[in-house]
């Protein structure tokens, strides 16, 4: 496990919280929470910290993180882990999807539970290199292009009504998560950092390829980040969009996100 691929983390940390059980009559409020969470037009990385959030509430534990597939657009949303267990996770990304992919068939309902007993999952003994983990619930979204994982340190397991409320919730988490990211691909929406970069460099005269070659990716997905560009800003073409005023530009910097 030991493959390492450009990500931006995200990370809010918060005092440990003590455990407590989960209400399964509180699934409504979970499902009605997710789903605001999801319509506020913050895009789908925000979404994902606020679901995280979300979750805690109803499913207790002291940290988090949402995974999906690694790409260039990856976002790893991460709740209440140190430092170090987030450069773990960074680290071994692409190992940590594969093993998550390989597990979804032996979930029930679409959620399963590790125990953080001795165990042949490299990535809860991964997790254990940071801070003692006693069990991992996950869960897939309903479309399998993510996966929650929730940890706890102290508290054995994961108790069945708790399972059963993420079980209700994954419906509603991924339709929300595949709203909120239409929403921030739609016009007036915040441009991201990246799309900002191209912005500026489509104003001074750069083709294609040529900002592939500054941003270290392709002209194919160059011209993909033009497309969400043209649909945010209300344009139908690249000389529609380099003759706005700048107003979003800024200037290129060297430490441009992956």
């Amino acid at each position: 496990m030991s493959d390492v691929v450009g990500m931006r983390l995200v990370d809010e940390l918060h005092p440990p919280r003590p455990p407590r059980q989960a209400h399964p009559k509180g699934g409504l409020r979970l499902l009605s929470q997710l789903a605001r969470a999801g319509s506020t037009g913050e895009g789908r990385q925000r979404f994902r910290l606020e679901a995280l959030e979300v979750l805690r509430g109803a499913v207790p534990f002291e940290f988090g993180f949402i995974a999906a597939p690694p790409s260039e657009r990856s976002f790893l949303a991460v709740l209440g882990a140190s430092p170090a267990m987030i450069r773990l996770l960074s680290r071994h990304a692409r190992a940590s999807w594969a093993e998550l992919r390989d597990l979804r068939p032996r979930a029930e309902g679409g959620v399963l539970q590790l125990p953080g007993t001795p165990t042949e999952s490299p990535m809860l003994r991964l997790l254990q290199v940071d801070r003692p983990v006693s069990s991992l619930c996950i869960g897939w979204f309903s479309d399998d292009g993510a996966a929650v994982v929730l940890g706890r340190d102290l508290d054995p397991i994961f108790r069945g009504p708790e399972l059963e409320l993420l079980r209700l919730a994954l419906p509603v988490l991924t339709l929300a998560d595949s709203h909120a990211a239409d929403l921030a691909d739609s016009l007036g929406a915040r441009l991201s950092p990246r799309e900002e970069e191209i912005f500026a460099y489509l104003q001074r005269g750069y083709s294609n390829r040529q900002i592939g070659l500054v941003l270290g990716t392709s002209p194919l997905t160059v011209r993909n980040q033009l497309a969400r560009l043209f649909r945010k800003v209300g344009v139908a073409s690249r000389a529609e969009l380099v003759g706005l005023a700048g107003g979003w530009a800024r200037p290129p910097r060297s430490d441009v996100p992956s």
